[in-house]
């Protein structure tokens, strides 16, 4: 299954993402990267999402809908 997780970057995203992957699903992440917590410790998050499997990932904010049209098509490729 293909599955588009917002917020992968996240504590509890980039969990969710790394089990999803072992599951063996597809994987989209968009996160924005904000400053609500350290980016520094969402970029090692996703390297160990990465771990998992392979993975897309955007920065975008989920709001830019343009942004997130964009995304979804490039995700049908």
């Amino acid at each position: 299954m293909r599955i588009l997780v917002t917020g992968g970057a996240g504590f509890i995203g980039s969990h969710l993402c790394e089990h999803l992957l072992v599951e063996g699903h597809s994987v989209t992440i968009v996160d924005e990267m904000n400053d609500f917590y350290s980016p520094a410790e969402k970029w090692v998050n996703l390297d160990e999402v990465r771990r998992a499997g392979p993975v897309a990932f955007y920065q975008a904010d989920v709001s830019d809908a343009l942004a997130l049209a964009a995304i979804m098509g490039e995700d049908q490729a």
